[in-house]
């Protein structure tokens, strides 16, 4: 389950490489006067997209590990 997570992770963190690339190369095209506008914003909406998903991914990796940490008695003392 745990190298699921992490090969989880790995994708997401792949996808946003790339979809910061194709950003970059869209963006170089359209200052180059080669490419649309919209081919710009759709790179940039994808870019969005997969950092999202990458935050949820990370997210929930930490929130398991706050999950465990707690499991062995760590935690807040109140006094």
């Amino acid at each position: 389950m745990a190298s699921s997570k992490l090969r989880a992770a790995a994708k997401h963190q792949l996808q946003w490489q790339a979809s910061n690339k194709a950003v970059q190369i869209a963006r170089q095209r359209y200052n180059a006067g080669s490419g649309e506008f919209l081919d710009l914003l759709d790179a940039e909406r994808e870019l969005l997209r997969s950092r999202d998903q990458l935050a949820v991914v990370q997210q929930q990796s930490f929130t398991r590990l706050v999950a465990i940490y707690r499991s062995f008695g760590g935690g807040i003392q109140l006094i």
